[in-house]
C-alpha cells in the first residue's frame, strides 16, 4: 500500500495538487486485487480560481491472475476505471456543460515465452463501443482491442 502527494506547476500559469493512493493484496499465490483512488485539484495561479477541465476523482480496481510454468508465464488482469463527474466550458460554448463521469472495465491477456518474447491481447472499453470527446483535451475512446508481440533483448 503506499500514498503519494503531488504538485506541478504548468509554466507559471496553473498549479495542480492531487494525492494518490495504492492498495493492493495478495489473495493466493497466483492472485492478486489492487486497487488506485486519486483526487486531485488544479488552480489557474493569476486568478486563483479551480481550472473545471480538472476531474476530482479518478480510481481502478483490478484482480490479476499470474501462473509461471516451465519456460511459460501466463498473466491476465480485468481492471475497472473510472472518474466522477467535471463540469467543463469550451471555447466556442458560452455556457459551460457538465461531462458524466464514467466507469469501464479493461481486460488484459500475456504468454511470456521465455525471456525474450511476450505476447499480448489487450480490451479497452469492453462493454461501450461509444468514443466520448468530452474537452480538447480530455477523451475517453469506445472499445479498443490490441494485439502484438513484445521482443525483449
Amino acid at each position: 500500500m503506499g500514498v503519494s502527494i503531488e504538485y506541478h506547476d504548468n509554466i507559471d500559469e496553473a498549479t495542480m495538487k492531487g494525492i494518490e493512493s495504492e492498495f493492493s493484496l495478495d489473495l493466493a499465490e497466483n492472485h492478486r486485487i489492487s486497487a488506485t483512488l486519486t483526487y486531485m485539484e488544479a488552480t489557474n495561479d493569476e486568478t486563483g480560481d479551480r481550472l473545471e477541465r480538472s476531474p476530482h476523482w479518478l480510481g481502478s480496481i483490478a484482480y490479476t491472475y499470474d501462473q509461471s510454468f516451465d519456460r511459460f508465464r501466463f498473466w491476465t488482469t480485468l481492471r475497472g476505471r473510472g472518474q466522477d463527474d467535471i463540469y467543463i466550458g469550451e471555447y466556442s460554448v458560452d455556457e459551460p456543460r457538465e461531462v458524466s463521469g464514467f466507469f469501464v472495465w479493461d481486460l488484459s491477456l500475456g504468454l511470456d515465452i521465455g525471456t525474450h518474447v511476450s505476447l499480448f491481447a489487450n480490451g479497452t472499453n469492453l462493454f461501450d463501443s461509444d468514443y466520448r470527446e468530452f474537452t480538447y483535451t480530455r477523451y475517453q475512446p469506445g472499445r479498443v482491442f490490441l494485439i502484438g508481440c513484445e521482443f525483449k533483448i
